[in-house]
This record gives structure tokens, sequence and C-alpha cells, in this order.
């Protein structure tokens, strides 16, 4: 299996607030639009050193809600290199909103068919 990659690059080292959130995720989006993969995402926050809550809801809540209507309940998305805070932050976000998620070997992973 083939996955969409995207990286965020150092010019997003700290994250935080909704709009902000909201950019990102639309460029996310916009990314993996324009690549004929859709069974997988791949997100690598290795460089982002700070992600508030109210930017993780909009940028990876926002993100799994428009990948799982557009893909039709397919595929899985993984979101690769969170440390420290950054888990912290998207764990609770995944917990309120998403609920079944896996965290393993430095990774998350969420299959997009989940209600």
């Amino acid at each position: 299996m083939q996955a969409n990659y995207f990286r965020l690059s150092g010019q997003h080292r700290i994250l935080s607030g909704r709009e902000i959130g909201s950019e990102l995720r639309d460029r996310i989006l916009f990314h993996f639009q324009h690549h004929d993969l859709d069974d997988a995402y791949c997100i690598d926050l290795t460089e982002v050193e700070f992600l508030d809550v109210s930017c993780a809801d909009e940028l990876i809540h926002g993100l799994l809600e428009k990948i799982r209507t557009r893909s039709g309940g397919r595929g899985t998305v993984v979101l690769a290199g969170a440390s420290g805070l950054v888990r912290e932050n998207i764990t609770a976000v995944l917990k309120l909103r998403w609920r079944e998620f896996l965290w393993e070997n430095g990774v998350f992973r969420l299959r997009l068919h989940q209600a």
C-alpha cells in the first residue's frame, strides 16, 4: 500500500490557534487531492515542537472528517513523529472527538471508517 505523504516543514514548529489549524488542514487536503493515492495518508509532525489543543482540533480532527467524507470512509491516516506535548494534545483531541486510535512505535494510526 502506498501513502500520500505530507511533512510539516520547519516553518511550522509552533502551531497555535484554530486559524493556523484550518489553514494547514486546507493545505494538506489540497496536497492529498492532487495525488492519485487515496487509501493511506501520512502526516509527518517531526519538526513540530508545539501544537495547542485548538489547533490540533482544527487540523487533526477537521482533516480526519474531511478525508473520511471524501474517501467514502476508506483508508488509514498515520500521524508520525509527534513528540511530547504535541502527542499529548493530539491524544486529547482524539479521545474527545475520534474515540478509537492506536498509538504505537511513535505513530498514531486512525482508520477512517469508524463512526
